[in-house]
């Protein structure tokens, strides 16, 4: 299969949730080698080969119809709708990363998930779907935040593989930090040839407010974007015999 390297995560293993409402996290896996990769909920293992004796899935503590979780096998998007009892959580996502069709590689990915008790519901992203563009475009996306919570501020951040090409790196338009809402930015890049790959870029937005003062509930939204080389131009034909 030749050389390879493991996926990078690049979204945070730590991420907070409030009583009852719907927490959204996604570990951001870029490959550099532009393998495909799928997602798996596990359980957490406690050394090589040995799962965490006694584990129990977010959804087995307190269960019920209102205590569902999920994963995107495709996107990576993990969904906990929603957490019913305080505490501190772990959970553990295995990608797997396939060439050709054959899985060659497998990584775990550990997070904490901290439970609070608050009275507060996480802000709320519009921005595009999927999209395709033809190499040498400029991908500009609008992002809107808001937050239910009108008196709360609003930060939104962006990662993904757009943001760590060697040569012309994706980069965001608009404010830094904690600012009154509604948040206006663009995500822009500038697409070259050398980013045409039969593999999706992914990029995850991700707005927090600031409830609890430092950091507070976040939202996710994940878009992929494919780039394409040019249609090939003026071609000429000549008819033989």
């Amino acid at each position: 299969q030749g050389y390879n390297s493991s996926p990078r995560l690049l979204q945070p293993p730590i991420d907070y949730a409030c009583l009852n409402e719907r927490f959204i996290h996604n570990p951001n896996a870029f490959d550099p080698d532009k393998d495909s990769l799928a997602y798996e909920l596990i359980v957490p293992l406690a050394g090589p080969d040995m799962e965490v004796p006694n584990y129990k899935f977010p959804n087995e503590i307190s269960p019920g119809p209102e205590n569902q979780i999920d994963i995107n096998e495709v996107t990576g998007d993990f969904i906990w709708d929603a957490p019913q009892r305080v505490g501190e959580y772990n959970i553990a996502i295995k990608i797997y990363e396939y060439r050709e069709g054959v899985l060659i590689n497998t990584t775990i990915r550990d997070m904490q998930i901290f439970v609070q008790d608050c009275n507060n519901q996480p802000p709320e992203i519009e921005t595009t779907e999927d999209l395709c563009v033809i190499a040498g475009d400029t991908v500009r996306i609008p992002v809107t935040v808001t937050d239910p919570n009108k008196t709360d501020k609003v930060q939104l951040t962006a990662l993904g593989g757009p943001f760590i090409q060697d040569v012309s790196p994706a980069y965001m338009e608009g404010p830094t930090g904690y600012v009154n809402q509604p948040l206006q930015a663009t995500f822009v890049w500038p697409t070259l040839c050398d980013h045409v790959s039969n593999r999706d870029y992914t990029v995850v937005f991700r707005a927090v407010d600031d409830d609890l003062d430092t950091t507070g509930l976040a939202n996710l939204k994940s878009v992929r974007i494919r780039v394409i080389a040019p249609a090939p131009q003026d071609l000429e034909i000549e008819p033989q015999s």
